[in-house]
Formats: C-alpha cells, sequence, structure tokens
C-alpha cells in the first residue's frame, strides 16, 4: 500500500514556495509537536495539530511557536514561554518580538555568532536580549533576514492608462482566415479600471467599483497559460478579455518595504484563501483571515470573536502522479475545535 505523505505548503505570494514534511518524531521543529493559538471567551491560549486544548486560554494575545517559543501578553506585559506552557521569561516588557536564530557580532574567532535572540522593549528603548533574558550590549546582524525575490514590472506590456486615470488591458488573439492561414487580432477592452496591481509575473489584479477580478497576463500575448494553448478564434467570431469581479476584497502585506497582494481573498461576506492563477485552496467560510509572518499557519476567525490557526495540506508529487487523473488535492487542517467555542 502506497504510504499517504502530507506536506505543509506556504502559498505562492510571490516569494519563492518551502515545503516540510509531517512527521510524529520528536524533533524541535516538528508541526505535529508544535501549538497553536486559539481564543475562546476573550483568552488565547494553545491547542496541539488536531484541535485539542493543551495550554488553557488565560493571554491577552498570544503569537504563533518559533523555535518551541511563543511571545504572549498579560497583564498589558508581554513575556515568552515553552511548549509546556512555563514561563521561559516572565512578562515585563512593554513590548516584544519573536526569537529569531541570528548572526550577529561581535565575532568569536573570526566569526559572527549565531544564536536565538528577540527585541523588547522597557519603556526607554529597543534593545535584542538571549533566550535567558541577558541583554545583548553590542550588536551588529552580518546576515539579513531573507525577503521576497522583486520581479520587474510588465504592467507596460499589457494595460494603458485612458485620459481620466482608469485603464484598460490591451491584447490580442488569432483569428483564423481558412486551415492553414490566419491573422493576429489586436484589441482593447472598455472595463476602465480603477487600478492593476500585479501579483507575479504572469497574473494581476484587476480592481473596479471595489471589486476585484484576477487576470492572466498570458492572455494579452493571445496566450491561455492553463490550457497550454493559443486563442485561435474563427473568421466569423471575435473575442472580449471578460474578467469575473466576484471579490469584495483582498489583504495586503509587507514585503520588501512594498505592499503586495496576498493570496487572502474575501467572497460573500466571507475569506478564503486561493493559489496564484485563481483556485481555490480554503473555502470562503472565514469570518477573517490574518497570515502569520515565517509560518506555514493562517489565522482565523472561524467563529465571532473565536480564533484559531489552520494549515493548507496537500498530498506528495509522488502520491499525485500515481493516479490516473493527477490532480492537485488541497486539505485544510483546522487546529481547533468549533464544538467548544459553541458550548
Amino acid at each position: 500500500m502506497n504510504k499517504l505523505i502530507f506536506i505543509l505548503i506556504i502559498i505562492n505570494l510571490g516569494c519563492k514556495q518551502s515545503e516540510s514534511i509531517i512527521e510524529k518524531k520528536a524533533s524541535s521543529n516538528s508541526y505535529s509537536n508544535n501549538l497553536y493559538p486559539i481564543k475562546y471567551n476573550e483568552q488565547w491560549g494553545y491547542a496541539d495539530f488536531f484541535g485539542n486544548t493543551i495550554i488553557e486560554p488565560q493571554f491577552d494575545e498570544a503569537s504563533l511557536f518559533y523555535y518551541d517559543i511563543a511571545v504572549v501578553k498579560q497583564n498589558n506585559l508581554y513575556g515568552y514561554i515553552s511548549l509546556n506552557g512555563h514561563w521561559l521569561i516572565k512578562a515585563k516588557y512593554i513590548s516584544a518580538g519573536p526569537f529569531e536564530l541570528r548572526y550577529y557580532g561581535p565575532y568569536e574567532d573570526g566569526k559572527a555568532q549565531k544564536k536565538l535572540i528577540a527585541k523588547v522593549s522597557e519603556g526607554k528603548g529597543d534593545f535584542y536580549i538571549n533566550t535567558s533574558d541577558s541583554p545583548i550590549k553590542q550588536i551588529n546582524f552580518s546576515r539579513p533576514i531573507a525577503g521576497c525575490v522583486e520581479f520587474l514590472s510588465r504592467l507596460d506590456e499589457y494595460s494603458i492608462k485612458n485620459g481620466d486615470g482608469t485603464y484598460e488591458i490591451t491584447f490580442q488573439y488569432l483569428k483564423t482566415q481558412s486551415d492553414t492561414s490566419g491573422y493576429v487580432i489586436h484589441d482593447t477592452t472598455n472595463l476602465r479600471l480603477d487600478t492593476i496591481i500585479e501579483i507575479d509575473r504572469h497574473y494581476a489584479l484587476l480592481k473596479k467599483n471595489h471589486k476585484y477580478a484576477i487576470y492572466q497576463t498570458a492572455f494579452s500575448q493571445g496566450i491561455d497559460l492553463v490550457a497550454n494553448k493559443r486563442i485561435v478564434i474563427p473568421r466569423d467570431s471575435s473575442y472580449k478579455v471578460s474578467p469575473k469581479f466576484i471579490y469584495q476584497g483582498v489583504k495586503f502585506v509587507e514585503a520588501n518595504d512594498k505592499k503586495r497582494s496576498s493570496n487572502i481573498y474575501r467572497k460573500n461576506s466571507k475569506w478564503g484563501i486561493l493559489s496564484t492563477c485563481g483556485q481555490e485552496i480554503v473555502p470562503f467560510i472565514y469570518y477573517d483571515i490574518i497570515p502569520q509572518e515565517r509560518s506555514h499557519s493562517y489565522l482565523v476567525e472561524f467563529e465571532q470573536g473565536q480564533y484559531g490557526c489552520i494549515s493548507i495540506i496537500y498530498e506528495s508529487t509522488a502520491v499525485n502522479r500515481g493516479r490516473e487523473k493527477p490532480q492537485s488535492k488541497f486539505v485544510i487542517q483546522e487546529h481547533f475545535k468549533r464544538e467548544k467555542a459553541a458550548k
């Protein structure tokens, strides 16, 4: 019997995708051993991968665990706890960031040190501490955290700007004259778009009257990337770009000091997650979805005022290839229990 291997993924936000195999072996970064924030009755606690409450709700705020350490807020102050719920550093700071594995100086034996450090504040400016709560007085980062890969704008290749400041899509397609010949038609839309927001090299968001549509920019060159074919129209027909403005909102994230559209969309007053090309990954069933920085998880509001984390899981490539008709299969793992929220 083929063994199914499931992989946690981050849906493409313009950054390189990363993957991690879920295993049930002891590991400091094993997702099966990780805990996820939950919020019931105005307090935050933590649940395991399957939604069982492990640390009872007792905090005003709670972050995801990074390197088995989470930032929590209690009595208006921030501190750090370990996976067993014990205080690693008691709440004493007015602000605190997550612990990160960073290279920094001063150097030892000609090499930068690499240790877990976190930025905190007691009200007189920010400084860094180690996991023993000792301040690091001299710090000089030698290796910044990697950011998203920049891509050059292609907006001018498929759009024009109207005199009133709105935008149009330019496009072309092949019209056949006979079985052996044809000619290319160049055309433009009459959509009067509010703006065009590039997602990556192949997809863009079109905004009109406060609604959004996902547009495959290859259409402007007469190519359908999804179908992997040219757009060919019979001689007595015509072709128009007809984007579907079905999304009421989209969330934006910071990347390289710029705002970029995320993969989180709103439709029919609920939030869901799409792939870059518009495939529905997470159904539109949540009141809110909040991306978590440097994480494979999303924080969701599954009932009014009740929060928990979800992960997006799909079958490994090897399993998918074994099917008669391969197709991506996604499973949404909720790290909370809905029935508890209803009590």
